[in-house]
């Protein structure tokens, strides 16, 4: 078989970028009725499919069950290709027509609008599997349509050491200056350990961190459907990104707050997201702002550290809730253009089948979104069931092209760096980025 697992070059990346212009077996699927899995017709030419997947935590797995899946489907390769900065290389694969069969990762909207994934609305044997509320979840708020599906949701927020603070007496922060006072404990008490540790080389890191958290004030004040909406149509009365106050300067005053103090790790500009994994393992980090999708790498990396808690992260705004994401964490699309998406839909409901799906949610540690599949997904589901009840959920943002987690990332960067004078040139820089690049995708 063969399969690919690529890296774009960074200066390709960058260059892009600044420009702004953005299992059970297959015997068994015939007779799962009760999993809505039906056996399909596959061609009597050998075709390939490509597998375009933005996962790095689950390549491993993928590429078993590709091989599983070969084995049992030997008129159909899949070739998986692996792209570290998703956004930019999917962007090159559209205007170059190198279109995917099965794209895994997020979207812009602007691609749903451009007609570049097949609907996937008359899937009913993978709809009617879903817990109830999921399909409206995968629905394209423009259209009513379903354009992927998602097999797990995910959330992002504190992951911490529970042995730290148990030994320190310390309990999750609810607002920013309690979540200082934590990690100064911290600081006093660990000097060897990371308050806060971010492996910002990595630059989506810190493009998420601003996601959940920085644009959390402009959720608490107008709810997630009007805010994603205001991304996509770029209305600046619900953001205020140049407004005095915003949300970027607000995230930008917490970062150089924290910086002042030094209360993240020593090496924030050089370390990578596996740095702080490692870190956190093995006890040189107390807390990191990331999702449980990080649990099973943890793990791996340290099989004895099982003090790992999970909870909201502070508000960032005086009165307002702790916020935490709880949003599709894996999602799957079909390519509109492709060459073979009947067979992309053959791999796609291998890939889907209970036993598979139990082995893919008890790795990546996440609620599964279909009913028919019972997983012990892991021990923050006690963790995590308690922030739901206390914190302001919310989803991921719809960016447009070129303003992803890694070119937002690259200017948090820059602000450390010290590129920027304050945090109120930061958020000007930040709206004038958006804006260009927003205006370069819908305009």
């Amino acid at each position: 078989m063969k399969k690919k697992l690529a890296l774009l070059a960074a200066t390709m990346m960058l260059t892009s970028l600044a420009a702004c212009s953005e299992q059970a077996p297959a015997s068994e699927q015939a007779t799962d009725t009760a999993s809505g899995i039906s056996e399909s017709t596959e061609s009597t030419e050998p075709v390939t499919i490509h597998f375009f997947n933005a996962i790095i935590e689950n390549v491993d797995w993928y590429e078993d069950v590709i091989d599983r899946f070969e084995a049992e489907h030997p008129n159909i390769k899949v070739e998986m290709e692996f792209q570290k900065d998703y956004d930019a290389a999917l962007k090159v694969k559209f205007q170059t027509g190198d279109v995917p069969e099965i794209i895994n990762g997020g979207s812009s909207q602007i691609y749903i609008d451009q007609g570049r994934f097949l609907d996937l609305s008359d899937m009913d044997r993978w709809w009617d599997r879903m817990l109830p509320g999921m399909k409206e979840v995968c629905t394209d708020y423009k259209t009513g349509k379903q354009f992927f599906i998602t097999t797990n949701t995910s959330g992002f927020g504190l992951l911490y050491n529970k042995d730290i603070y148990e030994e320190l007496n310390l309990t999750p922060a609810k607002t920013y200056d309690e979540f200082i006072s934590n990690l100064n404990r911290i600081k006093q008490a660990y000097p060897d350990t990371a308050p806060l540790y971010v492996g910002s080389k990595d630059a989506w890191m810190l493009g998420q961190m601003m996601d959940v958290w920085g644009y959390s004030p402009i959720r608490q004040k107008n709810g997630n459907v009007e805010t994603k909406r205001a991304m996509i149509e770029n209305d600046q009365s619900v953001l205020g990104f140049a407004e005095e106050g915003s949300a970027p300067q607000l995230f930008a005053d917490a970062i150089l707050d924290m910086q002042a103090q030094g209360l993240f790790n020593s090496d924030f500009l050089t370390a990578t997201y596996d740095n702080a994994l490692d870190a956190f393992a093995n006890g040189r980090a107390a807390n990191l702002m990331q999702g449980l999708w990080a649990i099973s790498l943890i793990q791996e990396k340290n099989p004895d550290f099982d003090g790992i808690g999970f909870a909201p992260l502070p508000s960032l705004v005086d009165g307002g809730q702790p916020v935490m994401l709880n949003a599709p964490d894996v999602k799957y699309f079909i390519g509109a253009e492709s060459e073979h998406p009947e067979e992309a839909k053959i791999f796609l409901d291998y890939l889907f089948s209970p036993g598979l799906q139990k082995e893919f949610t008890e790795l990546r540690q996440c609620p599964s979104a279909f009913s028919d599949v019972e997983a012990d997904w892991g021990a923050m589901k006690d963790d995590v069931e308690s922030a739901l009840q206390d914190s302001l959920i919310v989803d991921w943002s719809d960016s447009p092209i070129g303003f992803a987690p890694d070119d937002i990332g690259r200017m948090i960067q820059d602000l450390y760096s010290g590129r920027y004078a304050s945090s109120q040139e930061f958020a000007a820089a930040y709206a004038s980025t958006f804006e260009s690049c927003w205006a370069a995708t819908y305009q």
